[in-house]
């Protein structure tokens, strides 16, 4: 059976990281999770640490990396799931990570062997600035949030395939079994399935 690629997505401090983290842990021993963070080229870390949004240029060759990355640890383990931490704000931003066909121009239609599923972490302004200001070492500043939310597209599931969507106001262990659940992903006596 392939795995899937399920990328947690929304804001700064919505808990991507976390729950993605915690997803990669509970659905196999083969599971990987990346944080996108860590595929940002250094200047956009110095655009963001300066206060400064990032616009759709920046964001290209960002989100093209990401892909580009998947299908790589695609071909070497089709049956392994990704887990990725990753903004992806806008629906232009989830079609690239949707589609191989953005960074490899063999591969002009996406073949369906990598199935990308969306977990959104949905929460209010209140909420998302009440995390964001206990966060210590992070690039992203608070006042950078607004910028963030305004330029959200929240995912309509009615119109993106694969696309779920978990309220945050709620305990991490809460928020993790809904969203396996949402997900697919079942308990059998203990394991997950």
């Amino acid at each position: 059976m392939p795995g899937k690629v399920i990328i947690v997505m929304g804001v700064a401090s919505c808990g991507k990281s976390t729950v993605g983290e915690t997803i990669a842990k509970r659905v196999g021993p083969d599971a990987v999770f990346l944080d996108a963070d860590d595929f940002h080229p250094e200047a956009n870390k110095e655009k963001m640490a300066a206060g400064i949004p990032l616009d759709d240029e920046d964001r290209k060759p960002w989100l093209g990396a990401i892909r580009k990355h998947v299908d790589e640890l695609e071909a070497q383990n089709p049956e392994r799931h990704v887990i990725i931490a990753c903004s992806a704000l806008k629906r232009s931003y989830r079609d690239t990570l949707r589609h191989p066909a953005y960074h490899d121009e063999s591969r002009k239609e996406d073949d369906g062997s990598v199935r990308v599923w969306f977990l959104y972490l949905k929460g209010t302004e209140e909420v998302l600035q009440q995390r964001i200001s206990q966060r210590e070492g992070h690039f992203m500043k608070s006042n950078m949030l607004k910028s963030q939310l305004a330029t959200l597209e929240e995912p309509d599931p009615a119109v993106e395939p694969n696309v779920v969507s978990v309220d945050i106001d709620q305990s991490r262990d809460a928020i993790i079994a809904e969203a396996l659940q949402k997900l697919g992903f079942q308990m059998i006596m203990g394991v997950m399935a």
